[in-house]
């Protein structure tokens, strides 16, 4: 049992000394994946950024089929196009205070009255009001309410840009592991011979 591990640090040993040789193999992005590589021009418009394509440039077909079944599948994106749609609501509601308020009734008893006949009595009525917002009050909350839209739609982006920005990292990261594992495994044949 100890001359197995005496062995195995003797061998860690040397190898760790073959490789202070060259510590730093030449790996360049090209090595990491035949088809993971940046585009020869990235776009960097704003249009290209808000819509949450960038990760297009990287032109890797896999890359791509994980960033889309990521975003479909992250709860907290879900989250926030649920805050959207609230927020959205709210702000049409409250546009609506600009409209004329319509109200009615219509009610009808029957019943005796005093002489002993039975008689029935019908009532309508209309009411319409109409808010003027002379001191802006409503325009101020209807403003307030589509700001909130504002800025759920840059949460729900932000969210998005997160999600996708954590994948692209760990698909590299995952990509940089098997190209150094690949370039280690030659080194280790290399020196074997």
């Amino acid at each position: 049992m100890k001359k197995n591990i005496l062995s195995s640090m003797l061998l860690t040993g040397i190898l760790g000394t073959c490789l202070i040789a060259d510590p730093t193999p030449n790996i360049t992005l090209s090595s990491l994946s035949k088809t993971f590589h940046m585009a020869p021009e990235i776009s960097t418009t704003t249009e290209t950024n808000r819509t949450g394509t960038w990760y297009r440039n990287f032109n890797d077909a896999t890359l791509n089929e994980i960033v889309t079944s990521g975003l479909q599948k992250n709860l907290g994106i879900h989250m926030a196009e649920a805050s959207l749609k609230t927020a959205t609501a709210l702000s049409h509601i409250s546009r609506a205070a600009f409209s004329p308020d319509i109200s009615g009734l219509l009610s009808s008893t029957r019943g005796n009255t005093n002489y002993g006949r039975t008689g029935t009595l019908s009532k309508a009525g209309l009411d319409a009001t109409w808010n003027l917002d002379i001191f802006g009050k409503t325009q101020a909350n209807v403003s307030a309410k589509e700001a909130d839209v504002l800025v759920q739609e840059a949460r729900l982006n932000q969210t998005k840009n997160t999600v996708m920005a954590d994948i692209v990292q760990a698909f590299s990261d995952w990509q940089l592991a098997e190209s150094k594992t690949r370039t280690t495994t030659q080194l280790l044949k290399t020196h074997e011979t």
